[in-house]
């Protein structure tokens, strides 16, 4: 390695964009760059792949996301991708400005530089995600709100494979030309389908963050917590109960039982003083098992043998998605849910592990 340099390290790169991103106003801008991350976040859990070991890099209206070496390239993009297509449908669907996103795929040799990552799979995926023909494709068919290209190399490697349930069939053929940016290249372009809602238009399963405010909720942890006088509601038949997991480090996937009737979804409540901090999103919930899932649960950072105390609520479908929608700017409440099905105080563990 030459001095200086850093490792030359074989990533799968993706560059996403907002279709029409200057032609929303402010308010719209947050509210797209918002949801874009929450998309991304979806996606590469959706994936399979840790957060921490994902790079990535803000560009205002999209990001260029590394995925770390050494990955199956193929089930990443092809989870990637239908996450990608079904998030937006489900954030369309909730209402406020559509958002239309395209999405570069390419892969290659990378560095890590001093402002962010070189390499041809960066240089590709930047390229192609601007490139005017990703932009008229998205602009001619109305009913699709997500473009994909992927580079010759990467179509031919991995997408013609059908691997992941990917399917070639789906592509075209381009020929890219930028003569201001001297860039010339093939690439195959796609407009996937969305799957179709459910029918109780019940958001998809999805991984499960905590967004606390960590360093609020640490502080008002630390000041110890109090019980709410609130018994538990639970509905006939099904009771619910939090999985025994012992000691809690600062993320943490977190089980239980209870059959989560139709209509209704499963959200945890974490005690923050005189606040309670909601889950981004629903939890998994497997219905012939009576079990339920919240993934990567973030309690933030605290002392070991602190106490949190966690409350699983049942939401209306309709509340629950108005959370969802609302999230980025309302994580918070000073009252509970009236739904309150089980109650579970957590020891902290001391262990800081990552999200």
């Amino acid at each position: 390695m030459t001095s200086g340099t850093s490792p030359a390290i074989r990533r799968l790169c993706l560059a996403v964009d907002v279709q029409r991103y200057s032609a929303l106003d402010n308010a719209g801008q947050l509210r797209a760059q918002a949801v874009l991350k929450r998309l991304l976040d979806q996606a590469l859990d959706a994936a399979g792949l840790r957060r921490s070991r994902v790079e990535r890099q803000d560009r205002g209206d999209g990001q260029l996301v590394l995925l770390p070496a050494a990955i199956d390239e193929g089930a990443a993009i092809g989870a990637v991708v239908r996450r990608l297509t079904d998030g937006l449908a489900e954030a369309n669907r909730a209402g406020g400005d559509r958002l239309r996103l395209r999405l570069a795929l390419a892969q290659g040799v990378t560095h890590r530089a001093a402002t962010g990552f070189v390499g041809k799979a960066v240089v590709d995926a930047c390229r192609l995600v601007n490139a005017s023909e990703l932009r008229a494709a998205l602009e001619s068919d109305a009913g699709r709100d997500l473009v994909v290209a992927v580079t010759d190399d990467l179509f031919q490697d991995v997408v013609v494979h059908g691997y992941a349930g990917l399917s070639g069939a789906g592509f075209r053929r381009v020929h890219i030309d930028l003569l201001e940016k001297a860039y010339s290249s093939s690439a195959w372009l796609s407009l996937p389908d969305a799957g179709p809602p459910a029918p109780s238009a019940r958001p998809r399963r999805r991984r499960v963050r905590l967004l606390a405010a960590a360093a609020a909720l640490v502080a008002v942890v630390g000041a110890g917590l109090v019980f709410l006088n609130r018994t538990p509601v639970t509905p006939p038949e099904s009771p619910f109960a939090f999985a025994d997991h012992g000691p809690v480090g600062s993320c943490e996937i977190i089980t239980g039982t209870g059959l989560v009737p139709e209509g209704f979804e499963l959200r945890l409540y974490a005690r923050g003083g005189d606040l309670y901090y909601v889950t981004a999103l629903a939890a998994e919930a497997d219905r012939d098992r009576r079990t339920w899932t919240m993934r990567q649960v973030a309690f933030g950072d605290g002392r070991a043998g602190e106490q949190v105390t966690v409350y699983a609520a049942l939401l209306t479908e309709a509340e629950s998605a108005r959370i969802t929608r609302d999230y980025e700017t309302t994580w918070a409440s000073p009252q509970l849910p009236e739904r309150v099905v089980a109650i579970h105080v957590f020891t902290r563990s001391g262990v800081r592990n990552t999200c």
